[in-house]
Formats: structure tokens, C-alpha cells, sequence
């Protein structure tokens, strides 16, 4: 059998599902991650039934999350539609919180214009890609005495904006034009997934993403539409 033209419809449909495939591992370690932490909390706090109780609770809904990421994952790769629903913007931060254990030290800014904002979403795969988002911004500044995240979230000019800023050292120039390949990364000890996947499920909603230039940090707009 000849080998597939890289231009072929067929090998670029391969190749978005291999992607999409590893990226649905790359969710489901960073959800279990979530669990393990909670599980670790649990036996710290074993004494107190009540703590003890919502961390093992936290833990099993990880589990199941990571379940239902990586399953709707899948479905992408396969090329079925996003099923969205209408959510506000307050309660898609909620669960990225949920998601995210940020650290004591991060100053975190969050704001939404208007208050009442909702928009249509996938509700499990977008709190997962902005949640990528706030783990990649913490893990920029880890090494720093001061780490912030400011997120603001508008309806501009008939679309719905996500602005993601850190104040950490940054973009390499050198792969800002290629950083949502696959494979590629800014870290050293990066996959070159998270952001991969990220741009899938923002393409999947109809939207784009970019990387802002800036002086200092990383900052990510989202457009979705209204």
C-alpha cells in the first residue's frame, strides 16, 4: 500500500486523532492528578470525618470527570459535533477552580462583563481547556517569589472574549508561531499537548485562539461566539 500524501484528507483525519487520542491521556493525568492530591489530603485529614468526607468525594469526582474528558475527547477525534448548553461565565470559573489547585501565593483577578454573562459551551471540555490555561500560567511562575493570573471574560463586538495573562517570563519568540502544534512546547520538560488540545476544543466551539504579544508574561484570548 502507497504511503498517504500528507495534503491527503485521510492522513490529516489520522493525524487529528492521533492527537486528539494523546491529548485525551494528557486530560485524564492531569484529572487524576487532582484525585491523587485529594487522596493524599484525605489520609492527612483522616481524624476529621467531615474533611476526610469531602476530600474522598473530590477524589471520585475527578475519577469520573477524567472518565467523561477523555471519552468526549474521543468523540472529537471522531469527528462528532460538540453537544453545548448554555452556562454563565461565573460558574464555568467555578468549575475551573475546581480543576486547578492554585497555589496559596498566586494572586488570581477574575472579572465578567456583564456579571450575568452565559454563553453556549461544551460544559465539560471548556472548563478543561481554560483550566489548561491556569495550570500552564502557575507552572510558568513556580520558580517565582510573586505569581498572578488575571482572566476577564466579555461579550465584545458580538463574540465572547477569554483574556488569560500571567506574569510569568513569557512566550519563547522562537515558538510562539508554532506553540499549538502538537508536540511543541515552551517548557523544557513539556509534552506539547495541553495547548494542542486546547486549540481543538476552541476550534470545536467555532472559536479561534491567540497568543497576545506582550512585554512581560503569557497572555491567551479565546473568541467564541455569541
Amino acid at each position: 500500500m502507497p504511503p498517504l500524501d500528507p495534503k491527503h484528507p485521510r492522513f490529516l483525519r489520522l493525524v487529528s486523532a492521533g492527537v486528539l487520542g494523546a491529548g485525551a491521556l494528557h486530560e485524564t493525568r492531569n484529572l487524576l492528578a487532582v484525585a491523587s492530591t485529594s487522596l493524599f489530603l484525605a489520609r492527612q485529614d483522616r481524624s476529621d470525618d467531615g474533611r476526610l468526607l469531602r476530600h474522598l468525594e473530590k477524589a471520585s469526582a475527578m475519577v469520573v470527570r477524567a472518565q467523561e474528558v477523555a471519552g468526549a475527547i474521543l468523540s472529537l477525534a471522531q469527528g462528532d459535533p460538540l453537544p453545548l448548553s448554555s452556562c454563565r461565565a461565573t460558574e464555568i470559573l467555578t468549575l475551573v477552580h475546581e480543576l486547578v489547585p492554585c497555589p496559596p501565593s498566586l494572586l488570581l483577578t477574575e472579572t465578567v462583563t456583564p456579571e450575568d454573562l452565559a454563553f453556549r459551551c461544551h460544559l465539560l471540555l471548556f472548563p478543561q481547556a481554560l483550566a489548561n490555561l491556569y495550570l500552564n500560567a502557575i507552572e510558568a511562575q513556580r520558580n517565582q517569589e510573586h505569581s498572578a493570573i488575571r482572566t476577564s471574560i466579555r461579550f465584545h463586538e458580538g463574540l465572547i472574549e477569554v483574556l488569560v495573562e500571567d506574569d510569568g517570563p513569557g512566550i519563547p519568540t522562537t515558538v510562539r508561531a508554532t506553540l499549538f502544534e502538537p508536540l511543541v512546547s515552551g517548557k523544557a520538560d513539556g509534552t506539547g499537548l495541553g495547548l494542542a488540545v486546547v486549540r481543538a476544543i476552541i476550534e470545536a466551539h467555532s472559536g479561534s485562539i491567540e497568543v497576545l504579544p506582550g512585554e512581560r508574561g503569557a497572555a491567551f484570548l479565546v473568541r467564541l461566539p455569541a
